[in-house]
């Protein structure tokens, strides 16, 4: 199907591009600007019902049982033009046995003063298996802030991973927490890349609650501060059933100065076969690699760039 080359569109695509995506217009199945809705096109074995609000958008979609797409779903919620206040809820709802991967993209054009909160629900059936990738593009010249709620339940054997992507311009004043709750076999993991630069405020929260016998989870994190910036990771664990497991790692690079980094591990165990393990670091940039770099003609801040999206890969 062929999309009406819409103006937003075109700049969507664009910012794609610029965060290493080489999706193109007719790649993509729904394109948001706040509440209009520019695109849209029906998958086979997707359901679908956006309504538009004053502020956003309400969206349930339903994957049928059995269902298996070998192809990504793509849609992009952006705020181009709108500023202001900017609620988008969402709930997807995944049939047993059903199989799909998802790509999600939050872009804020030039100049926007936003306040954004995106809440999402997430409901695996039995032996379902969702891939989830959210990537996210801001203009350096947006003023944001940015609340970000993912829920997911999953049935006995279902499979979730959802990739959180910040790692191009800036963050803003940015809060995620995700909260995962899983059934017997059932696994889960999640990844935060973010690169967090002068005057972001950065916070991610990860709750695992292993409520089944024998689920698995694992939350990992990968922040990256520079100058001026602060972040912080919350990650925690709930082994309440026998036999469940769960790692949350996080690393967290600086460089320059008036930097704050936290990381504040949770591990509780109620269960005596639960095994629950944290490890965590914080450090500087490898500076020989900084140097090899350089002596290649780099200067420094193009070296740290270098390293830094080699790192959030």
């Amino acid at each position: 199907m062929k999309v009406n080359l819409d103006g937003r569109i075109l700049q969507g695509v664009e910012y794609l591009h610029k965060v290493g995506l080489n999706f193109t217009a007719e790649d993509l199945a729904f394109f948001v600007d706040k509440n209009e809705i520019l695109f849209r096109k029906p998958v086979e074995g997707i359901k679908s019902e956006v309504i538009p609000t004053e502020y956003g958008i309400k969206m349930r979609t339903v994957i049928e049982p059995g269902v298996k797409i070998d192809y990504p779903i793509t849609m992009c919620f952006g705020n181009f033009q709108h500023g202001g206040e900017h609620i988008n809820e969402q709930e997807l709802i995944v049939g047993d046995g059903a199989e799909v991967k998802i790509y999600t993209f939050a872009l804020i054009g030039p100049k926007q003063h936003l306040n954004r909160r995106d809440i999402v629900t997430v409901r695996l059936g039995k032996n379902a298996k969702v891939e989830l990738y959210d990537i996210h593009y801001h203009d350096e010249t947006a003023e944001i802030k940015f609340y970000a709620e993912l829920n997911a339940y999953l049935d006995e054997g279902a499979y979730f991973y959802n990739l959180l992507k910040i790692t191009d311009k800036k963050c803003g004043n940015f809060k995620t927490k995700f909260y995962g709750e899983l059934g017997p076999k059932a696994v889960c993991t999640v990844e935060a890349k973010l690169k967090a630069t002068e005057g972001d405020e950065v916070v991610v929260e990860d709750v695992m609650k292993l409520v089944g016998e024998g689920a698995k989870g694992l939350s990992k994190s990968r922040i990256i501060a520079l100058d001026g910036a602060k972040a912080e990771f919350i990650g925690e664990a709930y082994g309440e059933a026998p036999n469940s497991r769960c790692h949350i790692d996080c690393a967290e690079v600086v460089k320059g100065e008036n930097i704050l980094l936290k990381n504040i591990p949770v591990l509780v165990s109620q269960n005596e076969t639960a095994k629950l393990t944290h490890e965590a670091s914080i450090g500087k940039i490898d500076k020989k690699q900084l140097e090899t770099l350089m002596a290649k003609g780099l200067t420094e801040d193009e070296a740290t760039e270098v390293v830094v999206q080699g790192m959030l890969r």
